[in-house]
């Protein structure tokens, strides 16, 4: 899904009003899919039309920031000072019991 290590499971909320015309995404706005991480994700689609997602990530305490070449946000960890095999820190990546 990402280029998180040690992720359980993500979910993807549809958050904008227009009607999804993405194949196997959430259509309506408010709609939740869940996600095992074995899944795939078209990103493409997503990034492709005027629909807004929101895709959450559920991890183990110590997820890893690894390198995914699939990841279309590779990077962007980077600006907060992230390496590949870091662990996320609870600054922008909060525990949730």
């Amino acid at each position: 899904i990402s280029s998180f290590q040690n992720i359980y499971l993500a979910t993807i909320i549809k958050i904008d009003s227009n009607p999804s015309i993405a194949p196997n995404l959430p259509k309506k706005q408010g709609s939740v899919m869940f996600l095992k991480t074995s899944s795939l994700i078209d990103f493409e689609s997503i990034f492709s039309n005027d629909q807004k997602f929101l895709l959450i990530c559920y991890g183990d305490m110590k997820t890893i920031y690894v390198h995914n070449k699939k990841d279309p946000n590779l990077d962007f960890l980077k600006q907060f000072g992230y390496n590949f095999s870091d662990t996320l820190k609870d600054k922008f990546h909060p525990l949730v019991f």
